[in-house]
């Protein structure tokens, strides 16, 4: 059956990030030095599948959490400025990448995007997209058939059941479904839902991931 549908992750896929900087950022602004042993990108806390779900879904439920976590350091911190750190790893979207997902719509797929997100990072990235994307937020979403955050749809990857409310929401088969991530296991989550998924990595000596390469890559291994 021939790939109808393309799902894209966001953070590593389209927004390029990088982890370590919210990590330093915590460090440098309050002196929280293992701010990595309670928060990384592989470690999930309970707090965080419920914020990411939209159980909890305010600023201010982030820092009471963190306030609790580092009671010591952040007792005197602002939401504002834990804010302003939690999102530092949120770096830029390049305008390449918006013009691969409209160069698809053209060729004719239906392209969506799935991502893992929170309240506090969706502000940081309507903030980036208003500043990288031409045409700002109106746009980015007119770039997707859809967007599946998971704090909008109350499910998170890489639980199946995730990936089952994406393919039922846009009407299509998951055997007709192409996804793509940068995390090995929400690759494996999405081919345990019966979506062909392949794994984003960025080449050895290139400055970024080419999106197009990689998705016509991936195309062409499903469907050849």
């Amino acid at each position: 059956m021939p790939i109808r549908n393309i799902v894209f992750d966001l953070g590593g896929v389209i927004l390029n990030l990088d982890y370590g900087l919210t990590s330093a950022a915590f460090a440098e602004r309050f002196g929280i030095a293992d701010f990595n042993s309670t928060f990384s990108q592989y470690k999930q806390t309970n707090f965080m599948d419920e914020f990411e779900t939209g159980v909890k879904n305010s600023l201010a439920d982030l820092s009471a959490y963190l306030r609790a976590s580092f009671p010591e350091e952040l007792v005197n911190a602002s939401d504002e400025s834990i804010a302003e750190c939690w999102n530092a790893m949120l770096l830029d979207i390049p305008q390449t990448r918006i013009d691969t997902l409209r160069t698809l719509r053209g060729m004719g797929y239906r392209v969506y995007l799935l991502s893992n997100i929170n309240a506090v990072h969706e502000v940081g990235v309507d903030r980036i997209i208003e500043r990288d994307v031409d045409g700002g937020l109106e746009a980015w979403r007119a770039s997707f058939d859809a967007l599946f955050y998971s704090h909008w749809i109350g499910h998170r990857k890489p639980h199946v059941e995730t990936f089952l409310h994406v393919v039922q929401s846009i009407g299509g088969l998951p055997e007709e479904t192409l996804f793509l991530d940068d995390s090995v296991q929400h690759v494996e989550g999405a081919r345990r839902a019966g979506l062909h998924a392949a794994l984003v990595s960025k080449p050895v000596n290139a400055e970024a991931v080419d999106l197009y390469a990689v998705t016509m890559e991936a195309l062409g291994s499903m469907q050849g």
